[in-house]
């Protein structure tokens, strides 16, 4: 599930939700009025992640094994706009730089990807995780993204570069959610295990 900046629009992926199935399934859904906006179709395999672009233009999903695919759609028409290959495993995190020019995807695969929205191209690969990673939040300047995984590790990484800045321990099983707070001073990190949020 995820929901457009405005709150208008709120995108439901990967499972039947009235039987508890996993689908291929990926509808838009306007919040006012309860109605379907549109139901996307294009991937081969149930999805694990959407998210919507920071302008809401936007929508990317991702599927899981063995589509392991990116589509990104235009919200305002429903149109199919492009498809990023590079996983090989599914997609489990999805990710836009707050300018929407970059998009960072990182799968069960254990690689994390940036993808230029504008040209479709992979700019950087990083393959050091060594598990799946689930999370992923740009600073709100865009120069810098975190990453958390299974290992309970968080790397901080330069977007420009693809060099590693740092890593915070969490001390926990696995980071499931990340999120800088809006000046960029602090880093959110939900963790498993510990069964806490915690700031850094």
């Amino acid at each position: 599930i995820a929901e457009d900046d405005g709150g208008q629009l709120v995108a439901l992926a990967g499972a039947d939700f009235f039987h508890n199935t996993p689908t291929a399934l990926l509808e838009l859904w306007d919040t006012s009025s309860g109605e379907l906006v549109f139901e996307l179709d294009g991937h081969d395999s149930s999805l694990d992640s959407v998210a919507f672009s920071p302008d809401g233009a936007i929508l990317a999903s991702g599927g899981n094994y063995p589509d392991n695919r990116i589509h990104l759609w235009d919200v305002q028409n429903g149109q199919h706009l492009r498809a990023l290959e590079g996983h090989y495993s599914g997609v489990r995190s999805l990710t836009f730089s707050p300018d929407g020019r970059t998009l960072a995807s990182s799968g069960w695969d254990a690689i994390l990807h940036l993808w230029d929205l504008e040209t479709g191209d992979l700019i950087i690969s990083n393959d050091e995780h060594t598990s799946v990673v689930h999370s992923a939040a740009f600073s709100p300047d865009g120069r810098i993204l975190a990453t958390g995984g299974d290992a309970g590790l968080i790397r901080l990484w330069d977007v420009t570069s693809g060099e590693k800045k740092g890593v915070l321990n969490t001390q926990s099983s696995r980071v499931t959610t990340l999120s800088y707070s809006s000046d960029g001073s602090k880093l959110i990190a939900v963790r498993q295990g510990a069964a806490e949020t915690v700031l850094y």
